[in-house]
């Protein structure tokens, strides 16, 4: 849900039940996109262009969206190999028990904005 106004606001994506791992925003221009790795709901991408004032497809803020989550996490090229190249799913925790540097970066990020 974004803030788009004084006292108005817009859903432009939404889960139930999910077991939020990681979330990411990044903007672009008008436009803003979110990856939230929703555990047991799966990956959730949603896109808005303020602009326009409508939901966008997700891959048109994709490419930026992987770049910044590089950039923040300094996510190093070793471990996009392990991941076969894909940064969302080095930020997606499989739920196997194992630590993962994605989860633990972002759950310190989360505590420091309390």
């Amino acid at each position: 849900m974004l803030h788009d106004g004084w006292l108005t606001t817009t859903q432009f994506g939404s889960g139930s039940d999910c077991w939020v791992n990681f979330v990411h925003t990044v903007w672009f221009g008008t436009k803003v996109g979110v990856y939230v790795d929703g555990s047991i709901c799966g990956p959730i991408k949603v896109a808005y262009d303020f602009g326009a004032k409508r939901a966008i497809p997700f891959n048109e803020i994709e490419k930026e969206m992987r770049a910044s989550i590089i950039a923040d996490y300094s996510v190093t090229a070793e471990e996009l190999r392990e991941n076969g190249g894909d940064v969302f799913k080095w930020a997606a925790y499989p739920g196997d028990g194992k630590p993962r540097r994605s989860r633990f970066e972002f759950e310190l990020r989360q505590n420091k904005k309390r």
